[in-house]
């Protein structure tokens, strides 16, 4: 389109509708993952109680307990996305060079929980600080002894971080670089995880992400219908395999080749099937575009630009961290 005078209002019209075009056409990965909480406010605070005790044998008197409330919150923060085209060039565009930057605007503004939701799980930019990092039971999310009982040391602690050699817990190594025995020692450790009563809570990972580096080697593992492994899965002695076998995790989980993962190392076991995702996203207000492209605005009465911009307010939080599972790093 060539922008005269007479046109450029319908130029900017047709902006508007680009940049919402191609918001709604942009895919994107983090609501497999985490849960939506709209908010009205500034501060948001999610409470919760633990799992209480079970029933016991009556002997003696009865032992009276009060549930022990648990509480997190986090702030929300303003983002923005502002872009400048220079009125004369715009004028001068008889090949559309600047039309895809309002395009561009929108996808990214789709894309921005999956940048936001992906830096807090990898600690990257405005997420790396320790503040950000602290999970919903004191520690940090990814850690090696998260409390069972906030309340109750002695009810011990689990791990959800299984680094990039596993962790050895009753003398079997669990996790580590993807592969067939790393990955199910890792579902298997989270499928015995226990709440503050005792009892297993039930953690059955359904997902498994992994960055595009370890995508043919996750595939095989959940997808092949058959495969020969090179050691003994379940934690066992090591042993070696002659032959093909059928592949028994085959379809154990999903599997979610997320591009956007920076590591190239680290891979998630997850529980996204429960009434929370393993993370979450507060949101305050989605994004919103405003321009400032009248005549007597400042920026292109002083400055012959043209502004776009575009504004949301949100924030990534953790969820209960029994939900999600780290290895490789």
């Amino acid at each position: 389109m060539l922008i005269t005078p007479s046109n450029l209002d319908k130029f900017f019209t047709a902006l508007d509708t680009r940049f919402w075009q191609a918001f709604s056409l942009t895919p994107v990965w983090s609501d497999q993952v985490a849960t939506t909480y709209p908010t009205g406010t500034e501060q948001w605070l999610m409470g919760w109680i633990g799992m209480l005790d079970k029933l016991r044998v009556w002997k003696g008197s009865r032992i009276i307990r009060t549930p022990a409330p648990q509480t997190y919150g986090a702030t929300i923060l303003p983002f923005e996305l502002t872009e400048s085209i220079d009125q004369f060039k715009l004028e001068d565009d008889t090949h559309g060079i600047y039309f895809p930057v309002i395009a561009h605007m929108g996808e990214q503004s789709r894309k921005w929980p999956d940048f936001a939701v992906r830096d807090l799980i990898e600690a990257l930019g405005d997420f790396a600080g320790a503040a950000a990092q602290l999970g919903t039971d004191g520690v940090s999310h990814w850690n090696t002894a998260h409390p069972v009982d906030f309340y109750d040391a002695a009810k011990g602690t689990y791990t959800n971080d299984y680094g990039a050699a596993g962790t050895s817990i009753n003398g079997i190594t669990v996790g580590g670089t993807f592969n067939q025995q790393s990955y199910a020692t890792v579902w298997e450790d989270m499928s015995i995880r226990k709440n503050e009563s005792g009892e297993k809570i039930g953690v059955l990972a359904d997902l498994t992400m992994a960055p595009p580096y370890l995508g043919f080697h996750a595939k095989t593992v959940l997808q092949s219908a058959f495969f020969s492994p090179n050691t003994q899965l379940g934690g066992g002695a090591s042993a070696t395999y002659v032959g093909a076998m059928d592949n028994p995790l085959r379809g154990s989980t999903d599997l979610l080749i997320n591009p956007d993962l920076t590591s190239q190392a680290a891979w998630y076991t997850l529980t996204t099937k429960k009434v929370v995702k393993p993370f979450g996203w507060v949101l305050r207000k989605a994004p919103q575009l405003t321009p400032r492209v009248a005549p007597t605005d400042p920026s292109v009465f002083d400055a012959h630009a043209y502004l776009y911009g575009v504004t949301a307010r949100a924030v990534p939080v953790w969820s209960l961290p029994w939900l999600s599972s780290r290895s490789g790093v």
